[in-house]
């Protein structure tokens, strides 16, 4: 496990499940891209592919976290993907997210998916 980067093992996880829905496309694992602004910003997960003749930016944030993720989070992952003129945006949490969280991120466009162990 790495100690710098906890949760490092919940993003690999998630990036091969991305990979696998789109053979097609590119997956990344902990990307940096400039913002609009010229600021580099870590991303867990970047997807790189193409619709329709159209190139597309997807984004992910990974949270393995002990808790359920809350709007804080979903705000500033919309803001850090809005920056970097993400097409799709998804928020992934081990232990899934509040009412108001799941709120927030319907009425910004960001998938919200949890990875919750059976």
């Amino acid at each position: 496990m790495d100690k710098e980067r906890p949760g490092i093992e919940f993003e690999k996880i998630v990036t091969d499940i991305q990979q696998r829905f789109d053979l097609n496309s590119t997956v990344m694992h902990n990307q940096i891209l400039v913002d609009r602004l010229g600021h580099k910003r870590q991303f867990d997960v970047v997807i790189k592919g193409n619709y329709a003749g159209q190139e597309l930016l997807g984004v992910i944030e990974c949270k393995d976290l002990k808790k359920k993720i809350g709007t804080p989070e979903v705000d500033a992952f919309n803001t850090k993907s809005s920056d970097v003129n993400a097409n799709f945006k998804i928020l992934v949490s081990r232990k899934g997210f509040s009412k108001t969280a799941l709120e927030k991120a319907s009425h910004y466009g960001i998938q919200a998916l949890s990875l919750l162990s059976i």
